[in-house]
């Protein structure tokens, strides 16, 4: 096992103040921040993704609060603006958020 220092920057992580953190079942990392969503690879490379309210697809909002993965291997985002799927294709990484209809109460999503 390697442990690894990971900071903030354009080839780090979106924000330093972590939120949500989650192993999957690939051995890949998923780093929640109040900034947007990393992923660490096993091999050590990092992908980031940021809300881009002009770009459908993207995060529901910047934070994410937690982190959730089915019995499917479905990975789930909260967010301070509601729910959303990751959705991996051979395109990329898209966000399927779920519309505010279906949630309960509220669109801050807590663990």
């Amino acid at each position: 096992q390697k442990l690894a220092t990971l900071q903030a920057g354009p080839e780090g992580l979106t924000d330093n103040l972590i939120t949500a953190l989650h192993e999957d079942r690939q051995g890949r990392v998923w780093i929640g921040t109040i900034a947007g969503l990393n992923r660490v690879d096993p091999d050590g490379h990092i992908q980031r993704w940021q809300r881009d309210p002009a770009e459908p697809g993207t995060l529901p909002s910047h934070g994410v609060r937690t982190l959730f993965e089915s019995r499917q291997g479905e990975l789930w985002l909260g967010t301070f603006a509601g729910l959303a799927q990751v959705v991996e294709s051979a395109e990329g990484t898209h966000f399927e958020r779920i519309p505010a209809r279906e949630q309960v109460l509220d669109d801050t999503i807590y663990g």
